[in-house]
C-alpha cells in the first residue's frame, strides 16, 4: 500500500521569519495557505513590531505592453466550390507571398504572465495561380488551357489570445484568434488559350467580377520567444472573396512569422 503526506513547509518558514515576535510566530503553525490568512498574520506581525495597527497593501499588478515589428512568408491555397466554371472549380490554386506589420501585446500579470492579448495590423499580400486543361473530342491537339491568377492585397486586423507554455530562456506559446481582412488592391486575371492543329487564339478576362472586400478568418499559431525575438508558425483559414451565395472560396495559409520587440 502506497500513501503520501503533505508537509506544510511554509509554516516553518513563517515561524522562522516571524521569530522576533513570539506571539505571532506561534500562530504560524495554525495559519492556512490562503491569501486572507497570510495577509492577516503579516498585519499582526507589523503591528507587533511597530506598536500600531497597519494594513498590508500588495504591490499593484500592471499589464505589460510590448510592441513588435512583424514579417512573414506565407504559402497559400485556394479552393473554389459551387461555380459552373470548371477552370475555377477544378483547379488547384497555390502561391507564395509575404506579409508585414506590427503588433501590440498586452501581457496580464495574473497566472505569472502566461496569458496575453494581441492586436496585429498587417499588410497581407495574397497570390495564388493555377492552370486548367480541357481537351475536346479525345483529340490530342485540340484543347483549351486556362490560367487563372488571383493577386490581392489586404489590410488585416488580427485579435488573438496567447498562452505561454513555460517560463524559461526559450518561451514557447500557443495562440488562437480571429482575423478581419479588408481588400485594398486587386490585379486578378484569367488567360484562355484555345489550340487546334492549325490555329491558336488567346483572350483575357476577370475570373470573378466584383470580389467581396471583407474576409473573416480563424488563426492558430505555435511559436516561441527568445529575448527580443519571436518566431511563429501561423495557420489561417478564411472565407475568401466570393460575392455569390452558394459559391464558396476557402483560403488556407501557412506561414513563418518573425518578430522583433521594439519596446
Amino acid at each position: 500500500k502506497i500513501g503520501y503526506v503533505t508537509l506544510p513547509i511554509y509554516k516553518g518558514m513563517l515561524q522562522a521569519k516571524l521569530v522576533e515576535c513570539p506571539e505571532v510566530s506561534e500562530k504560524a503553525s495554525k495559519t492556512a495557505f490562503m491569501q486572507s490568512a497570510l495577509k492577516s498574520i503579516v498585519e499582526s506581525y507589523n503591528q507587533c513590531m511597530s506598536g500600531s495597527q497597519s494594513e498590508y497593501i500588495a504591490t499593484e499588478e500592471k499589464v505589460k505592453l510590448n510592441i513588435f515589428a512583424l514579417g512573414s512568408m506565407v504559402h497559400s491555397r485556394l479552393d473554389i466550390e459551387g461555380i459552373s466554371d470548371n477552370a475555377l472549380n477544378e483547379t488547384d490554386f497555390r502561391g507564395l507571398k509575404y506579409s508585414f506589420g506590427t503588433s501590440l501585446i498586452a501581457t496580464f500579470p495574473r497566472g505569472r504572465g502566461r496569458f496575453a492579448l494581441l492586436a496585429e495590423v498587417m499588410y497581407k499580400s495574397y497570390g495564388v495561380e493555377g492552370t486548367h486543361m480541357k481537351r475536346y473530342y479525345n483529340v490530342e491537339d485540340v484543347y483549351t488551357s486556362t490560367t487563372t491568377k488571383f493577386d490581392l492585397g489586404y489590410i488585416g486586423v488580427n485579435t488573438m489570445l496567447r498562452y505561454r507554455l513555460i517560463d524559461a530562456a526559450i518561451r514557447p506559446y500557443l495562440s488562437l484568434g480571429v482575423g478581419n481582412n479588408f481588400m485594398v488592391s486587386q490585379k486578378s486575371n484569367q488567360v484562355i488559350h484555345n489550340y487546334t492543329s492549325s490555329s491558336e487564339s488567346r483572350r483575357e478576362r476577370q475570373p470573378i467580377a466584383d470580389l467581396r472586400k471583407h474576409e473573416q478568418s480563424l488563426l492558430l499559431g505555435l511559436g516561441m520567444e527568445v529575448k527580443r525575438l519571436s518566431a511563429e508558425i501561423r495557420f489561417e483559414n478564411g472565407n475568401g472573396f466570393s460575392p455569390f451565395d452558394g459559391v464558396a472560396s476557402k483560403t488556407y495559409s501557412l506561414g513563418l512569422q518573425l518578430g522583433y520587440m521594439l519596446r
